[in-house]
């Protein structure tokens, strides 16, 4: 997936969730199967990042959040972006 796949979503004006799903990108192996950009309860962006385990000690040791943008785990496996 190209960066420019990646971030084709997110809003031009916001850099700093360009920049989060950017880095997120980087997680992604055997226990984490994808990134996103998602909302929080509040309706702020936040980066959502799937993984089959989500107690998993790969996904524990993930920051809770990326340039102040929110990290949210959610249990999912394999899947692909069209």
């Amino acid at each position: 997936m190209s960066e420019d796949d990646l971030i084709a979503g997110i809003p031009q004006e916001d850099p700093a969730v360009r920049d989060a799903l950017a880095t997120a990108e980087e997680w992604i192996g055997a226990e984490i199967q994808g990134v996103a950009v998602g909302e929080t309860a509040q309706g702020e962006p936040c980066v959502v990042v799937y993984a089959p385990d989500p107690e998993s000690p790969a996904v524990r040791e993930l920051p809770s959040s990326l340039n102040d943008i929110p990290v949210r785990v959610e249990a999912g496996g394999p899947f692909l972006a069209e």
